[in-house]
């Protein structure tokens, strides 16, 4: 009886020191978990992309196989031979897309000035309204451009080529035409057809002067790149150029060629993304690579021309 009392347990809890020293532990976990676990989720939302740009790729092919050519990017004014009303070539793939009864929604009858009015031509404004997943990188995270909150937006925006005149239809796109495979004589495999673009960057239509300058930046702030899948309106809404690297620093803008209003002649606007270190481009062989920002500047430039007869070499 004595000696089971004389038996004493020790319940000693933990430390202070202890405990911090777990809270500590635990912290470290967490910080190195996390960044991995971001890491993971980008990963698949740039395969998702990857895939959706892939997919582009097949429904042009699947459109050339129809029309003999690649849809025009966009058409209007007088000198448009399709239905001029800014109905965009991603509306144009949409039966392509398994996207036929929203394709039937879209009336082309409509004129370029009524095209995407609430009140003119409304089936196509409530079309262009509605989100459409497809054309989105899940890495871009922009909802709706400020510049135009009623539109639903696009990540995906065609390759004009190198020159700043989008006119000279260096790229695989132009406005107001579509373009054949064999007109594509550097090859369809070195030859980019889209990339990626964002909302939200510094961007200006100036009344006259070179883009290299982009005179009066940077204000006003406008943020109508990549603003509307279904509109498209200025060329800086469904084109870029490769005369920037992509995610370049430099500034971006548009001018009218000759100081006239109108359709802007001159474009400096460079393939953008959320993904670290690099776009994807869809090629017009429907190959979709990941292209760093660090490329060869004069590389890129001949990616983006679809017959100039230079080498692209690696990329």
């Amino acid at each position: 009886m004595g000696q089971g009392l004389s038996r004493r347990i020790d319940r000693r809890g933990f430390s202070l020191i202890e405990l911090l020293v777990v809270i500590a532990i635990l912290a470290l976990l967490i910080a190195l978990l996390v960044p991995a676990v971001q890491q993971a989720r980008e990963s698949m939302r740039k395969t998702d992309c990857q895939n959706k740009l892939h997919q582009i790729g097949v429904a042009l092919h699947n459109y050339h196989e129809l029309h003999r050519m690649f849809p025009p990017p966009t058409c209007y004014g007088s000198q448009s031979n399709y239905k001029a009303n800014m109905g965009s070539w991603l509306v144009r793939l949409l039966p392509m897309m398994d996207q036929g009864p929203a394709y039937n929604q879209y009336d082309w009858s409509c004129t370029a000035t009524g095209g995407f009015s609430d009140t003119l031509c409304a089936d196509n404004y409530i079309l262009a309204m509605q989100e459409m997943p497809s054309y989105r990188c899940p890495s871009d995270a922009i909802v709706r451009s400020q510049n135009r909150p009623d539109l639903a937006r696009t990540s995906f925006i065609v390759c004009l080529g190198r020159s700043l005149d989008f006119n000279e239809r260096r790229g695989a796109f132009a406005l107001n035409r579509g373009t054949a495979i064999s007109e594509i004589s550097d090859g369809a495999s070195n030859t980019m057809a889209a990339s990626e673009v964002f909302s939200h960057t510094i961007f200006k239509e100036t009344p006259a002067g070179d883009p290299p300058a982009c005179p009066g930046l940077p204000t006003p702030f406008n943020d109508a790149r990549g603003q509307a899948w279904a509109r498209a309106a200025g060329v800086r809404d469904w084109g870029y150029n490769t005369w920037l690297k992509p995610n370049s620093d430099a500034r971006e803008c548009s001018s009218f060629k000759d100081g006239s209003s109108g359709q802007p002649q001159v474009l400096l606007a460079a393939a953008r993304s959320f993904h670290h270190g690099g776009v994807q481009v869809l090629l017009c062989d429907g190959a979709v690579r990941f292209v760093s920002d660090s490329i060869d500047i004069e590389t890129w430039r001949r990616l983006g021309d679809k017959a100039d007869g230079e080498t692209v070499g690696e990329f």
